[in-house]
């Protein structure tokens, strides 16, 4: 920072310098406006690129500690399981892999979660899709038609009433 100081003080002297040499007054001062507005730039760029990383951490830090029992996880190096326990006093949890038959406990760092995913979540998912499925195909088609009918009804009062 020192630099930057220094660097502004020797230019705004040669400006000085230079004006009394027959050029016109502040005929560098246009490096020293440059110079600022990079800085003010730099500074906020710092600042918003800082509040995003901010908001991320965040996120980031509530989806680890909304981990529990039950969840689906993919860790950093690729193991998928069921997390079974979690400790929040040592930040980690416990994770089943394999089948019902073999299966294995592995201890992990809350760190290491890459993917997470809640099983109740995704059952609803499913389950809406289940109905959606089983809506005969003959039933949507008539719904989109009937909604493509009203439509064309309607734009034509409206234009009648246009008319009137």
């Amino acid at each position: 920072m020192n630099f930057i100081l220094n660097l502004l003080a020797n230019e705004s002297e040669a400006a000085n310098s230079n004006a009394n040499a027959n050029t016109p007054a502040g005929g560098s001062g246009w490096f020293l406006w440059a110079l600022v507005g990079l800085m003010v730039l730099f500074l906020v760029y710092t600042f918003i690129s800082g509040r995003k990383r901010n908001k991320k951490m965040e996120e980031e830090k509530a989806r680890l500690s909304d981990i529990h029992p039950g969840y689906k996880v993919t860790t950093i190096g690729g193991v998928v399981g069921t997390v079974v326990e979690v400790d929040d006093e040592t930040n980690s949890f416990v994770l089943k892999t394999g089948t019902e038959d073999n299966c294995s406990y592995l201890t992990f760092d809350k760190q290491a979660i890459y993917q997470s995913s809640n099983p109740a979540e995704q059952t609803e998912t499913a389950t809406e899709e289940k109905v959606a499925e089983e809506t005969p195909v003959e039933e949507r088609v008539a719904e989109e038609t009937s909604t493509e009918e009203k439509t064309a009804e309607e734009t034509s009062t409206e234009e009648k009433g246009e008319n009137a």
